[in-house]
């Protein structure tokens, strides 16, 4: 394959996300490098990852190579911002897919980033999309829409107030039809030191939110701090 894409690791370890093929599946990791929110979210683990001028430029044969040697039937591609690289991400996805492992592919984006219709209605991929309430105006709101049940909408959530205007935007998603054609997972997930997550099941209890699924990340309970950007 002739292209290149700048990445910034690969690595095999457990998915501590959401995702079609259940959170602690074990997974390769590729991390993109670059990502397009300038500000920085404020509970980021991976500012390594940010800058776009970092990483190294990486062939899709020689990715692959790597990920066939591990032979992880679950894939995990993050970032940074994969998007930021639409066109390389499709080739690579083509690639490990059509592939004599079959890959399973999850992809973590930002939200702000618009996703290719590819990678909403590949079988073999399970999209995990951020809504950040720090840069809601930033966010591509068609993102949210036509999702099915392979795909997670996420939203991080550090206070009640967080909390509440989580369920106003999901209620407008609702309402303004975008989850007739398909019902992706809602998933909530307390920003760690900010707010406990017993505090978040109760208030998904109290206000019985039966469609909300709450989301810990696996790898902040496993690794020490330091080691927490998985």
């Amino acid at each position: 394959m002739r292209s290149k894409l700048n990445i910034h690791e690969i690595f095999t370890s457990v998915d501590g996300e959401v995702n079609n093929w259940g959170q602690g599946i074990m997974s390769t990791f590729i991390r993109f490098q670059g990502c397009n929110l300038k500000l920085k979210c404020s509970y980021c683990d991976t500012q390594y990852a940010q800058n776009k001028n970092q990483g190294r430029k990486m062939l899709i044969d020689d990715i692959l190579r790597e990920v066939e040697k591990i032979g992880c039937p679950k894939i995990t591609i993050t970032g940074g911002e994969p998007f930021l690289q639409a066109i390389g991400l499709y080739d690579l996805c083509d690639v490990l897919v059509d592939n004599k492992y079959n890959f399973n592919i999850s992809i973590e984006t930002n939200g702000s980033i618009n996703i290719p219709a590819w990678a909403k209605t590949s079988d073999d991929i399970s999209l995990v999309i951020d809504y950040k309430l720090e840069f809601a105006d930033k966010m591509e709101i068609n993102n949210f829409n036509m999702l099915c049940d392979r795909h997670w909408i996420k939203f991080v959530i550090g206070s009640d107030n967080d909390f509440y205007q989580a369920l106003s935007i999901v209620d407008s998603f609702k309402g303004q039809g975008f989850f007739i054609s398909g019902k992706p997972k809602i998933a909530f997930s307390p920003i760690f030191g900010k707010i406990q997550p017993k505090e978040l099941v109760e208030l998904i209890k109290i206000n019985k939110r039966w469609d909300i699924i709450l989301n810990l990340q696996l790898h902040k309970f496993i690794w020490e701090p330091q080691k927490r950007g998985v």
